[in-house]
């Protein structure tokens, strides 16, 4: 029986082989990777990952809209001090919610178990958005912020100087 870390090999190149999108075979080879390992929060992650990464809409497979948020929260019931899944729910919300306030916390909770750059630039975006520009510039702050330098985090800054991130008072 393949380990945990063999399935997650597998399952990155075949969606490596499918140029980075995926489709039901992808899929399936994640739902059997978690038949082999069920309580495993890293498969149950990069099955979300694989949903997410879809080329249609994962109702064409049978799956529920949410289905990539559902697997990541499997994934926090799995192991809830590993910052992936944090991480994961997090840019769900922010990218395909559009809920900055609801993409917070878990992406906090993510930074405080260990997360790197890109949960800290997610986080800086997302207060942004919620018009915490101050905040957000504080967090990332080259003097105090461990991630300072790294690409993800210097763009979210350049972006947030510029006011990319304020948020829209449009009405809907």
């Amino acid at each position: 029986m393949p380990t945990e870390a063999d399935w997650v090999e597998t399952i990155r190149q075949a969606v490596r082989a499918a140029g980075g999108r995926t489709g039901e075979s992808e899929v399936a080879l994640a739902d059997r990777a978690l038949a082999e390992h069920p309580t495993s929060a890293r498969l149950w992650n990069v099955r979300g990952d694989v949903i997410q990464l879809l080329d249609d809409d994962p109702t064409a497979l049978g799956l529920a809209p949410d289905e990539a948020l559902r697997c990541y929260e499997r994934a926090v019931a799995e192991a809830p001090d590993d910052f992936e899944a944090y991480e994961s729910i997090g840019f769900y919300r922010a990218e395909f919610d559009d809920d900055a306030e609801a993409a917070e916390e878990p992406l906090r909770r993510a930074l405080a178990l260990g997360a790197g750059a890109a949960a800290c630039a997610g986080l800086a975006q997302v207060l942004a958005e919620l018009g915490r520009a101050d905040e957000a510039k504080a967090l990332i702050d080259p003097a105090t912020c461990p991630h300072a330098g790294s690409t993800e985090v210097e763009e979210v800054r350049a972006e947030i100087e510029s006011g990319a991130w304020e948020p829209d008072d449009t009405p809907e």
